[in-house]
């Protein structure tokens, strides 16, 4: 999966297989990214992305909303 918004990217996938290996590999190939995070927690257009032990992700914009309504 690969969502798209302005320049963010995000992408999910099963890290095991070898298609997503190979979409990761080409990707990094064809573009340069200033930035490119992998991992359990991460950021996208102000929501925040956790997964959870069982697999399971949470979305959320707790830090995003407290930043926000800070004077």
């Amino acid at each position: 999966m690969i969502c798209l918004h302005a320049e963010d990217m995000l992408g999910a996938g099963d890290p095991n297989s070898p298609v997503y290996q190979d979409v990761i590999n080409r990707l990094q190939q064809m573009f340069s990214f200033r930035e490119w995070k992998d991992g359990e927690n991460l950021e996208y257009c102000g929501a925040n992305i956790e997964k959870k032990p069982d697999g399971t992700l949470r979305l959320h914009h707790s830090e995003y909303t407290s930043r926000r309504s800070s004077p």
